[in-house]
């Protein structure tokens, strides 16, 4: 199947997915209701033992239901207290004076902290200003196209001082950062599950599985020139040999597959080349090919990433998609907000020009 819509052009060997049709609502059309024989009338004292009767049964409905139903989660993974959900209000102000623990990562490039608050578990992040608003613009872009990220912003002032003060209390210090400050800058929503990489050492998810999602997040590294989770395919565009997925920047619930892949740290890169877009939107075979065999090792299996190649360009559809549905004044709007530099608002809104055909 050949799809050529706003601009791209994406082939499918089996198409991009069955068109689903909504049916009518069925009508009670000639149906004829009956009365029955009417019912002797009840005695006065029959009608308020009755009455007593259903009040009864009302009181008990109420007890079991509150039983039932309970207090609703609070984060898409249905655990309660574990922080907002991925789609949802956003990261409300905080008072960190009152945070239960402060725990450093120690993995990837440093620079994170798990915080433990009364009510919810969320990641603070340190690094240079100019990086703490890429990351968070990222994160809001991706939100903004449907893909599942962490809810992410900048910390107050104030939170910045309640945090340094509670470190202090603690004997707690943030890990040293690779390539920035360690002071925290950004708070973050707490993602459950594991990397890509983890999920697939344990058996719990499958190249099959994560392709399409993979798809989705490559379409939008390219979109925003994301410098490092497709090296050898965003950054570093060599097809045959080389590069990889950074999966510790992909996690997932297998709990709830339904989320797909959650995509944490995606920054909005600086050139205003449209580099690697202009390959998913013509559909490079190259560039896809190289990508299935990427999800193939990422995933730990041993998958055909020829068997892949269709689901990754679906995936890449879908947010493309997005994309052109997306107001370049949106794009702009956003950006502006959290001081995003000129120069990088006109290059995606550029590359979403392209999309677009515009």
């Amino acid at each position: 199947m050949n799809v050529n819509n706003n601009n791209y052009n994406i082939s499918t060997t089996g198409g991009l997915g069955a068109t689903g049709q909504t049916g009518d609502v069925g009508q009670l059309d000639g149906m004829t209701l009956t009365q029955g024989a009417t019912a002797p009338k009840k005695g006065f004292k029959a009608q308020v033992k009755e009455f007593f009767r259903e009040i009864g049964q009302f009181f008990k409905s109420l007890t079991q239901r509150k039983a039932t139903v309970g207090e609703p989660p609070t984060a898409r993974t249905g655990k309660k207290g574990d922080g907002g959900p991925l789609l949802g209000e956003g990261l409300k102000e905080m008072d960190f004076s009152k945070a239960k623990s402060f725990k450093p990562m120690s993995s990837g490039n440093g620079g994170a902290c798990f915080v433990k608050l009364e009510d919810s578990t969320v990641v603070i992040k340190g690094g240079s200003q100019t990086g703490a608003i890429r990351e968070v613009y990222g994160a809001q872009l991706a939100r903004e196209l449907g893909l599942p990220a962490p809810e992410t912003r900048l910390l107050t002032s104030e939170e910045q001082s309640q945090i340094a003060q509670g470190m202090r209390d603690q004997g707690v210090t943030m890990p040293d950062r690779n390539g920035g400050d360690d002071d925290p800058v950004i708070v973050m929503e707490h993602v459950n599950g594991k990397t890509v990489d983890e999920a697939g050492k344990a058996g719990k998810t499958s190249s099959q599985d994560l392709a399409k999602s993979f798809g989705k997040w490559l379409a939008f590294a390219a979109f925003i020139k994301e410098p490092d989770t497709f090296h050898g395919l965003v950054s570093g565009r060599e097809y045959s040999t080389g590069g990889g997925i950074n999966s510790s920047n992909f996690m997932i619930d297998p709990k709830h597959p339904e989320l797909g892949i959650v995509g944490i740290d995606q920054n909005v890169g600086g050139s205003d080349e449209s580099g690697a877009l202009d390959d998913v939107l013509s559909g490079n075979e190259a560039f896809f090919d190289r990508a299935a065999q990427h999800i193939a090792r990422a995933a730990g299996d041993d998958a055909d990433p020829e068997s892949l190649v269709d689901r990754v360009k679906e995936g890449a559809k879908e947010t493309l998609d997005a994309i052109a549905k997306m107001s370049p004044d949106r794009i702009e709007e956003m950006g502006r907000e959290l001081g995003i530099d000129d120069k990088t608002i006109q290059a995606l809104k550029a590359r979403q020009a392209l999309v677009t055909g515009n």
